[in-house]
């Protein structure tokens, strides 16, 4: 399998007034199957931070939230159609 890696840097919020957070990122996208796995931590504070992953494999999506050990999933059709 062929895929390509891309890593990000730079800022996030949660809300469009919040404040912005520094955030990692990692996408990984394949071609011959279509489909991708993004994962991202936002540091919140030194203290606190959430992690997420969206990805989309075989024309379905999914997106996972963590804050605290909580897990946020995410599944939207409107977004996600299935294919």
């Amino acid at each position: 399998m062929v895929y390509s890696e891309l890593k990000q840097q730079g800022l996030m919020r949660i809300k469009e007034d919040g404040p912005w957070m520094q955030a990692q990122a990692g996408q990984y996208f394949t071609v011959d199957k279509p489909g991708f796995i993004w994962k991202a931590r936002v540091n919140m504070n030194p203290f606190l931070y959430f992690a997420g992953m969206d990805k989309y494999k075989e024309g379905k999506g999914h997106m996972n939230i963590k804050i605290l050990s909580t897990d946020v999933e995410y599944n939207n059709p409107t977004i996600y159609p299935e294919v």
